[in-house]
Order: C-alpha cells, then structure tokens, then sequence
C-alpha cells in the first residue's frame, strides 16, 4: 500500500472515522469467527493497533520538520502611556504611542531551517524505523493472538471429544449393566460382576462430570481471550473442531524448521537495534560543534488602530534573514561526554535483552521441532492403535454377547479402546497446535487460519 494513502488511513482511523465498532456477537462461534471477534475486541491487539497509528503520525511529524514554518502574531488592546517627569519638569514617556490608548501589533513570518546539524534527518530515520516497528509489532500481536486463541479452540475441542468419548463409555456401560443387573437378579451373573460393572459405571459418571468441567473451563478461557466482557448479553458458545484426519495430513510434511531470520522476534531485534544505534547518534551530536543554517522573511505592521496612516501604510515593515550559526561549548563539566556514555550503555543493554530474547526463541523453535518430530511418529502410532483397539473391541462385544468372554475381558478391551481414543485425539490437537506455532514462527499464523 501506498505510504501516504496508509498515513492517511490510519490517520483516520485514529481519530475516530475507522474505530472498530463491536458487532453482535453470533450465538455459536467457530474458530474463524472468534478470531475475527478477538481482533476487534481483545485489549491487547488494540494497543498494537493504536501504537501503528502514533507511529506514523510521528512519521508526518518528522517529515514536515523539513517544510518551512508560517506563523501569524496580531495583538490588539488597550496601552496607555504613563508620562515620566525629568528634572527640568518635562513630561517624556520611555516608549511613545501615537495611537494611545490604543495598540496594535501585525506580525507574519515564513521561517525555514535548511540545515541543523542532522538531527531532522536522523529524526525522520528513527521515525521510519519506529514506524516499520510498529508494523512488525502489529503482525506479532495479531499472530499472538491468533496463537493463544487457536491453541486454546484446540484444547477446547479436544476437551469436546474427550467427553463425547466419556458419555458413550458411560452409555456402554449404563446398558451393559442394566442387562448384567436382570442376569444377576436371575442367578446367571455372580455378584463379583456385579459391583465391579456397578463401580466402573459410578468412576464413568465422575469422569464425564470432570470433563465437562474441563470443557467450561475452557470455554470461559476462550471468552477471555475474545475479549468478551458484555455482563448484559449470553456468554458465547463454541462449535468445536471435527475430528477429520485428512485435515492434518499436510501438517505431517512440515519443512525441517523456520527460518530464524523471518521469524518477529528477530525482525524485531533488527530494527529495534539500528533505532539505538540513530539514538546513540543523536547523543553524539550533542557533544560536538553545533551547525545551523536558517532563514526567514518578516512582515510587521504597528499601531494601525486609531491611527492617521493606513493600515499598509508607513508602519509596515519587511525583514528577511539568513543565518549561519556555529555554536560550540568548551567546558561543561563532563556533561555531554557522560551523556554520550550513558545513551552508549542503555543501547548495549537493549542490545543485550533483544540477544536473550532472540536466544530464547531459537530455543523455543528446536524444541517445537523436537516436539513436531515426536508428534508425527506418535500420531501414526496412535491412529493404527486405534484402529486395532476398534475392532478388537467388536469382536470381543459379539463373542461377550455368545457368552463365549468373560465380562471382565470385555471391561478391560472397553478400557484400553477409551485409552486410544483419548491417545489419538490428544496427538491429533497436539498436532494441530504444532502446526498453529509452527506458522506464528513461520510469520503466517493469521494467513495460515483464515485460509483453513
């Protein structure tokens, strides 16, 4: 986008012409709809959103330092001239107003500044610096965003299948213990089985409760990520993700790593480091001889109130300047060298604390990619296991049925079918949150979501 027409946009927006407005919010919210809802309501990215906006109207401000200056000074009022006696008793007034009690005062000036030692240019380079700042700052926070509410839907629509996984257990377990109850009624089922089937159905109810509790939990998080503070309106509900494996099929294909260098940390660092090194520079030019080159046209008009002559008449006056300064201070105590010393150490510790934070997301991503390795060699595993746990549960329901299997190896096949469903989608949105971090390092999260 043109910087300008982006200057002006934001511009705008600043002041209220593009404010976002908060929408009615959907009954149900999947995962686009929430991050769209986040971006306009979530505190955080409306401060990223807003420093952009300042940061490109100190960008305006820098640029017009090099256009030159109209000023207009007019005074009107009332200035009497009070007479002052002299030693051979004579009347004099030290500043004689010939309109008095009258005075009037016209004042024009057009004043450019060609040259000042550099400190417009730097200023104008730390302002274009800021800018891209803000803009990097911006992406950061609106993928942040992303990242935080999508890995929270994610846990939140795992959560949602794991108590699905927990009622149909418990539904399982409801009928095959009614049935078990009429055979033990009747003298075919031992009381052993009895209370063993009437516990796992009681543990199954306090594990569906639990879970539902982890699913609420969970969706009071998302609530606050989203921003949603309306006492008066219903709380949103959450449509959660489907379970659809063809859907993390080319998430198994991730390349080796993100590039270091694309990722915000890093973008960051670089610019925030080349603002120090302009900052230092502005120190520095303290410290050494100060030149400046300015100029200026004036036009003064007095005492055309109440006055015989007219108001452009023989009161008016045009001045005009060109001014060569060198001004340079010799002794002063220390002062500007310190000075320099002391923006020389705050840039180095700056400098200091982009490194760590640099370090630590490199760190950050070989551990994601350790963790993206494990995942995908697990969620094989776990889909295979599945799949085997699946029909061997079949198999062993139709023999239980026949009598053919005891009750207490159809209970420990239902168990282990409960443990790979509870495995596999836990890799599934472990690998879903890999991808998602994946592309927050990668710069693209925000692409990467709206285009699924």
């Amino acid at each position: 986008m043109n910087r300008a027409f982006r200057i002006l946009l934001l511009g705008a927006f600043g002041f209220g012409l593009f404010s976002p407005t908060a929408r009615a919010l959907p009954a149900e919210l999947n995962l686009e709809s929430a991050l769209q809802y986040a971006l306009e309501n979530a505190p955080s990215f409306d401060s990223a959103r807003r420093t952009r906006v300042y940061r490109d109207l100190e960008y305006k401000n820098a640029v017009v330092n090099f256009l030159p200056s109209l000023d207009l000074k007019a005074v009107q009022g009332l200035q009497n001239n009070i007479p002052l006696s002299s030693n051979n008793n004579t009347a004099t007034v030290i500043t004689p107003n010939s309109t008095a009690p009258w005075f009037s005062s016209l004042n024009l000036g057009l004043t450019e500044t060609f040259y000042d030692n550099g400190q417009s240019i730097t200023g104008l380079q730390v302002a274009d610096l800021g800018e891209k700042l803000a803009e990097i700052s911006f992406l950061k926070s609106r993928d942040a965003l992303s990242l935080e509410l999508a890995s929270e839907y994610y846990r939140y629509s795992l959560y949602s299948q794991l108590l699905e996984v927990r009622k149909q257990q418990h539904a399982i377990l409801a009928r095959q213990f009614a049935t078990l109850s009429s055979q033990y009624q009747q003298g075919f089922k031992t009381r052993e089985d009895y209370l063993r089937i009437k516990s796992q159905l009681k543990r199954s109810g306090i594990e569906s409760i639990s879970a539902e509790n982890r699913r609420v939990q969970s969706a009071v998080t998302l609530q606050k990520i989203l921003g949603f503070s309306r006492a008066a309106e219903e709380a949103p509900q959450f449509t959660p993700l489907a379970v659809q494996t063809e859907r993390v099929e080319s998430q198994l294909s991730l390349p080796q790593a993100p590039v270091l260098e694309n990722t915000f940390d890093y973008r960051l660092r670089k610019v925030q480091s080349e603002i120090n090194d302009r900052s230092v520079d502005l120190v520095k030019r303290q410290y050494w001889p100060q030149i400046s080159l300015t100029g200026g046209i004036t036009y003064t008009n007095g005492n055309y109130i109440n006055s015989n002559t007219p108001v452009f008449g023989v009161n008016d006056q045009f001045n005009y300047n060109a001014l060569l300064t060198i001004q340079y201070n010799f002794w002063d105590w220390g002062l500007r060298r310190r000075n320099v010393q002391i923006a020389e150490y705050k840039r180095d510790i700056q400098d200091n604390e982009l490194n760590v934070t640099a370090l630590e997301t490199r760190a950050s991503v070989g551990a994601l990619m350790l963790d993206v390795s494990r995942v995908k060699q697990n969620y094989r595993l776990t889909q295979e296991l599945l799949e085997m746990e699946t029909e061997t549960y079949r198999g062993l329901e139709e023999k239980y049925r026949d009598g053919k299997v005891a009750y207490i190896d159809l209970i420990t096949e239902l168990n282990n079918l409960l443990d790979a469903k509870v495995q596999f989608y836990t890799i599934y949105f472990d690998l879903l949150q890999n991808a998602a971090k994946y592309h927050f390092y990668e710069g693209k999260l925000y692409d990467w979501l709206i285009q699924k």
